[in-house]
């Protein structure tokens, strides 16, 4: 069989070129060499480059307008060029002992925590926690070869990381940290998808703002202005509220609206977020749909 084929996502592009940059922030001193991240992003996002063949595109002189050292832009040009689309290592049953922990690292699937990279690597690691996620959600590659390599050499297991100035907290094969998404405004602790769509494929953030969401949910959940007769109903709320203004909505909601302006007084405005305790994986290597089935336990806060 082939190798697989490693999934290019706008996500995964991007954060290949931040853990380049945060290696080079690790390792400069003068303050004036180190690359603002957040301009970084900025920039890019002013640049146009918001999805793969945007980032496909950019050239290394871009990426130094942007603050990025030539070295550093060159290497992530080299990543983000439609040629970088690399295969993935194959790690299987029979390989896996030959295999470096980079190989075994970059082959990791962390809702697979039976597969033979997995296995292996918590082998190596003497069943110690070695796993370090980014903010996306996604593995940090090169932080969790670095715990790794680490356990591998004998060191004592790592509780924390810092990345990017911050502490992060490092797991084991199998576990994985609480996953955070959007709440649908008009379901009460039912999570968004992370594109705004709910399980019906309606986005609920695109040309919708948080004040306008919180107005239906106080509407819907507290002062009961607002009823969802079933979902097709909803369709017809979300044309009405697509693109209008919070003094429409505040408007055509008044007591949802002096509500509101209740909560905000104490900093008590619902945050219309949704944490799903992703906990662990099962031994399947799947986890729980977090749009459907009765089992998935959600917390709003």
């Amino acid at each position: 069989m082939s190798p697989t084929v490693s999934t290019r996502t706008f996500e995964s592009l991007l954060q290949g070129a931040v853990q380049l940059i945060e290696s080079h922030n690790a390792v400069v001193t003068v303050a004036d060499q180190k690359v603002d991240l957040e301009a970084f992003r900025k920039g890019l996002a002013g640049l146009g480059g918001t999805t793969v063949e945007a980032l496909e595109l950019i050239s290394e002189g871009d990426l130094t307008k942007l603050g990025v050292p030539v070295l550093i832009a060159r290497q992530i040009q080299k990543q983000w060029a439609p040629s970088a689309a690399r295969k993935s290592p194959r790690v299987t049953s029979f390989n896996r002992h030959e295999a470096s922990l980079r190989d075994l690292v970059d082959a990791f699937d962390p809702i697979q925590p039976t597969s033979p990279a997995a296995e292996e690597l918590n082998k190596r690691a003497k069943s110690q926690p070695f796993v370090v996620f980014d903010d996306s959600g996604g593995v940090h590659r090169a932080k969790t070869l670095e715990c790794v390599q680490a356990l591998a050499d004998g060191e004592t297991p790592y509780e924390h990381v810092t990345i990017a100035g911050r502490p992060h907290r490092v797991y084991r094969v199998g576990e994985r940290p609480p996953i955070i998404f959007d709440e649908h405004p008009l379901h009460k602790g039912t999570p968004l998808r992370k594109d705004g769509t709910d399980a019906q494929g309606r986005n609920w953030r695109e040309g919708i703002t948080l004040p306008v969401r919180v107005l239906l949910h106080l509407a819907v959940h507290e002062t009961h202005e607002l009823t969802v007769r079933d979902e097709d109903h909803a369709f017809t709320i979300l044309e009405m509220v697509r693109n209008a203004t919070e003094e429409d909505i505040r408007q055509r909601y008044p007591k949802a609206s002096q509500r509101y302006d209740e909560l905000a007084a104490v900093g008590q405005l619902p945050s219309l977020r949704v944490v799903k305790e992703a906990g662990s994986t099962s031994g399947s290597g799947r986890t729980q749909d977090p749009f459907h089935g009765a089992a998935t336990t959600h917390r709003t806060y």
